[in-house]
């Protein structure tokens, strides 16, 4: 029981991971677009 809620906690803070990295990617390439516009 406890590795199951364990493991699927593990998986959820993996995707949240995953899309923090993939909003920070798009920030930054928002930013050096802009950065390349001025």
């Amino acid at each position: 029981m406890r590795r199951a809620v364990a493991s699927r906690v593990a998986d959820v803070v993996f995707v949240l991971a995953m899309l923090a990295a993939f909003a920070l990617l798009l920030t930054r390439g928002q930013v050096l677009a802009w950065w390349g516009v001025l």
